[in-house]
């Protein structure tokens, strides 16, 4: 029997909890905000010096529909990709530690033993604070960044799986 690639749980069994759907919207207004700043420095030296030239003149000369265009295809086919691999983001929390799953073409799966977890943070965006949801980030001795981030997941989730980490922050 052929199974769908495009089902989740070939690769998350059920013991996995699966991320908010409703976070690739986040994901999606990050990519066409950053998209938005590129193409709005790459045409500032062409406003100001009308350069039909050399690079901008690519850009905005004749070439110029072309290069915008292929921007728009990139960054279009990056948002169905985030449509999709929101539903292969998973975490489990378990006796071992954390368990993080992601991934649609580059699977990761990223283990934090609990006695290595030093502190945890959780971040709100904008955005995740008006949809009611959190970033969590979990380091570890031994590393100066964030070992592993779980991303999106519901307020209540986060400060839950903080608890859980780090069992001391009970007592204060």
């Amino acid at each position: 029997m052929i199974r769908d690639l495009q089902d989740p749980t070939i690769w998350i069994d059920s013991s996995f909890t699966r991320i908010q759907p409703k976070s690739a919207y986040i994901d999606i207004v990050g990519v066409i905000r950053r998209y938005a700043i590129v193409a709005a420095v790459l045409s500032l030296p062409y406003s100001v010096f009308r350069d039909t030239e050399g690079f901008y003149g690519v850009l905005f000369g004749e070439g110029g529909p072309i290069a915008f265009g292929c921007i728009l295809i990139y960054v279009a086919i990056r948002i169905v990709y985030l449509l999709f691999e929101v539903h292969f983001r998973a975490y489990k929390l378990d006796a071992t530690g954390l368990h993080v799953k992601t991934g649609l073409l580059v699977k990761s799966h990223v283990i934090v033993p609990q006695s290595r977890i030093q502190y945890t943070t959780i971040d709100r965006s904008f955005l995740e604070r008006s949809m009611d949801l959190a970033t969590l980030r979990v380091s570890t001795a031994g590393s100066q960044l964030a070992a592993v981030t779980v991303k999106h997941l519901r307020d209540e989730e986060a400060e839950r799986i903080r608890r859980a980490l780090l069992p001391e922050l009970e007592d204060e």
